[in-house]
């Protein structure tokens, strides 16, 4: 599962049947380190990434596909 934008991590124990493993990014250094606690006692494996929005956005810019503006 890919939650982007996982925040303090409060919907990490809704994450149960069929999900093996939690990938959450999250921009804030505040929420992200909110959000080891509930990841500690969660019965699904999670991990995360800190990071910025600017390496976010690039990071979806790099894999997104380009797309040139159509002129009608």
């Amino acid at each position: 599962m890919l939650e982007i934008g996982i925040g303090s991590g409060l919907n990490l124990p809704f994450y149960l049947d069929g999900v093996r493993n939690i990938l959450g990014l999250e921009p804030s250094p505040r929420l992200f380190t909110m959000a080891q606690q509930p990841a500690n006692a969660s019965a699904v494996p999670a991990f995360f990434i800190a990071g910025s929005n600017n390496f976010f956005r690039r990071q979806i810019q790099s894999i997104a596909p380009k797309s040139e503006p159509t002129v009608g």
